[in-house]
């Protein structure tokens, strides 16, 4: 097993995270933990309509981008949303060690997505 396909598995298995955490948000799926992960690191809950659509379109993005082989686009992802946690940070609505574990795991996904 090289090096690559477990980068692209663990980005599909991230895709499929955020796809049930969002359906799990909406209450389309009983995922109790899931429905709690991502609305916990935030202070002020954002709209969880929103949140949900942003984790669902997220979860497509890279779950299609690697069947297509569209790399910089999965990897744009990550970057994104590296970029929106990372502004949340800075306005203070987040707890901060799980933030920066977002921040962090996004950007060296990001990142190995592109060099391999």
């Amino acid at each position: 097993m090289n090096i690559r396909f477990i980068i692209l598995f663990v980005v599909i298995l991230n895709g499929i995270y955020d796809i049930l955490c969002a359906t799990s948000i909406l209450k389309i799926t009983n995922l109790p933990p899931l429905d709690r992960l991502h609305l916990s690191m935030f202070h002020t809950k954002p709209n969880r309509s929103i949140l949900a659509c942003y984790l669902f379109i997220n979860g497509c993005i890279r779950i299609i981008g690697i069947y297509l082989k569209k790399y910089s686009i999965v990897s744009l992802s990550y970057f994104i949303e590296a970029g929106y946690i990372l502004y949340e940070t800075i306005q203070n609505n987040t707890i901060q060690y799980k933030a920066y574990f977002v921040i962090i795991t996004s950007l060296l996904l990001a990142g190995f997505i592109l060099v391999y």
